[in-house]
């Protein structure tokens, strides 16, 4: 089963600390490399090695990819800034209006799409050059990008060498939250069926509108645990079960689709007026018991379920629960058919079924079609 209890070593505190520990290791061992390296630099390089650390510590990201990212934005930005700074200086020396001007055109500077992780450093890196460097600016100024770049080196080396896991388990969490959601509000919909109708209490109309949050939660885990296999020398190990998490994300957001339409149409018979929308009583139980069924189908569906490609074999629990939640929509079918009840009383019940059918077709083939903002970026 997907893990998914609040107190399980999956939880979102413990998952948390764990991923910002592994950050934390690797940003101390790279600001740690760098100053070690700084200081054996000779010549005027040397006299300034408190900004190697600095440098290893502005491409320590959680992915590989971003690391790589940033450690280009870093360079560029604080060569432009260093290079502002310098212009100031020699335009007007370390006065009030240059630092004001090598500030103003540095924020500017940083409106640039490429420069756009890395802006504060364009006048940063200026203030430093006309603060600190105006009594040996071209000493400063080799000291400065000099020191940076070894430092981002050694940033950069550290990632590849002690790269991440990409973070499947928080996807992994968040796809369950997801799929126990539909089948905790399938089930919330199969009790108020089969109790008194129209139903007395109406909390659970509200719980439809929870799948967006949801849904949208879902699809950012995913992009992250994508986003770091990139470039991350140990995704392929990674790679197979990404895929899984991205189809189970998919098949899970098509059924909460159907799963809030079925909740509509429920709310409508119930309370709408003037509306032909009526569930015949006679429908009621027995379209409570395909809920139910569904419910619990849902709720033991692991990863390889809502994937493509056939089943996995020995999971015959899972197995029961499809053929009893397909068994239960037959019967409604069955009922549908043979009953002389008018276009009026059978439409919702009709509508509800085909619904639920449509995700029992889900559950059984995964996904149907691939969704572009789902879909991780092809490599």
């Amino acid at each position: 089963m997907i893990p998914h209890h609040p107190n399980s070593p999956a939880s979102p505190f413990t998952e948390g600390l764990r991923h910002r520990m592994r950050l934390a290791w690797r940003a101390g061992a790279a600001a740690g490399a760098a100053w070690y390296l700084a200081t054996l630099v000779p010549g005027v390089l040397g006299q300034y090695p408190y900004y190697a650390p600095l440098g290893a510590l502005l491409v320590c990201y959680p992915t590989v990819f971003d690391s790589l990212r940033q450690s280009l934005h870093a360079v560029l930005a604080t060569g432009l800034g260093v290079g502002l700074g310098a212009a100031a200086l020699h335009l007007g020396g370390a006065q009030w209006w240059a630092v004001a001007a090598a500030v103003l055109a540095g924020i500017a500077a940083g409106a640039a799409p490429v420069l756009a992780t890395a802006r504060d450093l364009i006048p940063t890196a200026a203030l430093f050059t006309i603060l600190i460097g105006a009594t040996d600016p071209s000493g400063f100024m080799a000291g400065y990008l000099g020191q940076t770049l070894l430092g981002v080196l050694v940033g950069v080396a550290v990632t590849l060498v002690l790269p991440p896991p990409p973070q499947n388990a928080r996807a992994h969490r968040v796809v369950a939250r997801l799929r126990d959601g539909i089948a905790d509000h399938l089930q919330e919909m199969a009790e108020v069926l089969a109790e008194q109708w129209p139903p007395e209490r109406e909390e659970w109309t509200r719980h439809r509108h929870h799948f967006e949050p949801l849904i949208d939660a879902t699809r950012e885990a995913v992009r992250s645990a994508d986003a770091g296999r990139r470039a991350n020398l140990r995704a392929r190990a990674y790679r197979a079960r990404g895929q899984q998490l991205y189809e189970a994300a998919q098949t899970l957001e098509q059924l909460a689709v159907l799963v809030r339409d079925i909740s509509t149409v429920l709310a409508q018979t119930a309370w709408a007026e003037r509306t032909v929308l009526v569930l015949d009583p006679a429908l009621r139980t027995p379209v409570a018991e395909a809920m139910g069924d569904l419910a619990t189908a849902i709720r033991s569906a692991e990863l390889a379920h809502l994937t493509r490609g056939p089943a996995p074999a020995g999971l015959d629990g899972h197995r029961r629960h499809l053929a009893a939640a397909r068994d239960a929509l037959d019967r409604v079918t069955d009922r549908l058919d043979s009953q002389r009840a008018g276009w009026e009383d059978s439409l919702a019940a009709s509508g509800i079924v085909l619904h639920l059918r449509r995700c029992l077709d889900h559950l059984h083939a995964g996904p149907a079609d691939r969704s572009p903002d789902l879909h991780p970026a092809e490599r």
